[in-house]
């Protein structure tokens, strides 16, 4: 796929935009109708993308500029017959990493809350966009959702995974245990790009254990199934001789499949006991994004030797 700024003069976005506000009518009444006719996005203010796939419309977003610093996503729309393809989620993460290049330390945007609109809810949230309150000059009304994104938060890191055969139960989705292995996956991932491989955790002699697990399952994931699995610190000792980790599974769609809560430690492989990580580790651990519920744990090695 193709992500191009575009100049909002080709028939097929013309068409597009009109199916978005016909849909948005549909939906809302009249005065409760946020959305931008071809005229409203030819400002200065706002720039405005589409996505292309041989040749092919896919799907259509925009950014507005509210302040230095304030930015507010609108416009997307992707076409009823290409939808489920990921045009939205790229367009998405474009329109996110533009923001940031900017300096915009937030990302704002408003949507339905008519039930149609939760598949669009579920892909916000899904990138760290959480339910806010009316902003700019929005009133609050009953028919708006409001959603924002903190750009100056360190976002979730996200892995892209496929359910395959071997991960799938007695039921045809994916089996507890393979959201377990998949979760370690994207850790282990997650670690690596910090300098921090399988080779490297060996050549220091030092392990991970898990304590406990605690899964919420919301959605199925059935075989050859695309999902991600983003990672995030929940809680840490001061020592860092214990960890709490948090691994979000999200459909392509966007829709929560699972939320996974790992407690977790460290154990010298030679001497089989619990430690503390050396200080490269803590600090890779420490710089991980963190939860909204984070907070600080209790050491493994005082619980230990009390």
């Amino acid at each position: 796929m193709q992500i191009e700024i575009d100049d909002l003069t080709r028939p097929q976005v013309h068409a597009l935009l009109e199916e978005h506000l016909a849909n948005m009518h549909e939906l809302s009444p009249p005065e409760q109708v946020f959305a931008l006719d071809l005229s409203k996005l030819r400002v200065s203010e706002i720039t405005f993308w589409t996505v292309w796939d041989q040749g092919a419309l896919m799907g259509c977003g925009a950014l507005k500029e509210l302040s230095p610093t304030h930015g507010e996503i609108k416009s997307m729309r992707t076409p009823s017959a290409a939808r489920g393809r990921g045009a939205g989620r790229a367009l998405l993460e474009h329109i996110i990493a533009t923001a940031r290049q900017r300096g915009y330390t937030r990302l704002s945007l408003e949507t339905g809350s008519h039930p149609a609109f939760e598949p669009a809810h579920n892909l916000y949230r899904s990138k760290g966009f959480k339910v806010c309150g009316a902003f700019g000059s929005y009133p609050e009304n009953p028919f708006s959702v409001f959603m924002d994104l903190e750009l100056s938060v360190t976002p979730p890191v996200t892995r892209r995974f496929l359910a395959g055969w071997a991960d799938m139960d007695w039921n045809s989705h994916m089996a507890n245990t393979a959201y377990l292995n998949k979760a370690v996956d994207a850790r282990v991932l997650a670690l690596a790009d910090k300098g921090f491989p399988t080779d490297e955790f060996l050549r220091l002699r030092l392990g991970v254990v898990v304590m406990k697990d605690e899964i919420e399952y919301k959605r199925e994931i059935k075989w050859m199934e695309e999902f991600d699995i983003n990672f995030s610190l929940a809680g840490l000792a001061p020592d860092g001789s214990r960890f709490k980790v948090r691994n979000e599974v999200f459909r392509a769609t966007g829709e929560l499949a699972a939320c996974i809560t790992t407690t977790g430690g460290f154990l010298d492989l030679d001497a089989r006991k619990l430690v503390a990580p050396p200080p490269a580790v803590l600090a890779a651990y420490r710089s991980l994004p963190r939860t909204e519920d984070y907070g600080d744990l209790p050491s493994s090695v005082k619980a230990r030797n009390d």
